[in-house]
């Protein structure tokens, strides 16, 4: 039976710390249960790659909200004070501590959605070590019962 080593809620809070621990217990193989692996395969596949599309929306949603942030900050500075240069108003943006929260903010949700994305190249990677150990044991078989 397949037990999540993340949830959904909590994937906001997902660490490299969380990463290294996932990632090592996803990428051991059972070389006495190679075919009972390759049958529960898909379905850790599919949840952590449903993940790690979420983790891309959450970030995306971040990214637009930083943009727009951005833009509403230099519209206020257009309306408000004396007529600024493309390089004044991205020195004010730059400068704006909410704007670099929010930058900070999206570095790490990209940093989640890459280590998600890791995750599921590992569990590919997984996958195809599997399918040749099953191909070996085949012909080990074949060989043994000839």
């Amino acid at each position: 039976m397949f037990e999540p080593l993340l949830l959904e809620a909590d994937i906001l809070h997902f660490t490299w710390a969380d990463y290294q621990n996932m990632s090592a217990k996803l990428s051991r193989i059972n070389k006495l249960n190679v075919e009972d692996e390759l049958a529960t395969l898909p379905t850790v596949y599919s949840y952590y790659h449903g993940l790690m599309i979420r983790a891309k929306t959450l970030q995306d949603e971040l990214s637009g909200h930083l943009e727009a942030c951005e833009s509403a900050l230099r519209k206020n500075a257009r309306d408000t004070g004396p007529k600024l240069t493309a390089a004044a108003a991205e020195d004010l943006v730059n400068c704006d501590k909410d704007i670099q929260d929010l930058k900070r903010l999206l570095i790490a949700r990209k940093e989640i959605y890459l280590l998600l994305k890791s995750v599921c190249d590992a569990i590919s990677y997984k996958k195809d070590m599997l399918i040749q150990l099953s191909s070996n044991q085949r012909q080990e078989t074949k060989l043994y019962s000839s």
